[in-house]
């Protein structure tokens, strides 16, 4: 796999930035439409896109394994596409 390769060749200082940057648009995102008139579970979504980059930050620093990040990463991301799917249909 390309990507898999291309992966394991950046430094984790870079993946931390990349997550870190994800977090802070995630939360920024957050706020921005908390603000509007759209359903509070787009909001929640966005919350939960924030707590996925946040696990994977932790996993990185070696607080997490990187198994616990990834369920607890794939735990959020489904909780947050239900979200996603429910607020689209109110």
């Amino acid at each position: 796999m390309v990507l898999g390769e291309f992966a394991a060749n950046i430094s984790e200082v870079v993946f931390i930035l990349f997550h870190l940057l994800g977090l802070i648009l995630a939360v920024i995102f957050a706020v921005k439409i908390a603000h509007q008139i759209v359903p509070k579970t787009i909001v929640g979504a966005f919350v939960f896109w924030a707590l996925v980059e946040l696990f994977w930050i932790l996993s990185y620093i070696n607080v997490f394994t990187p198994e616990l990040s990834m369920l607890l990463s794939e735990v959020a991301l489904f909780a947050a596409f239900i979200l996603v799917i429910v607020g689209n249909s109110e």
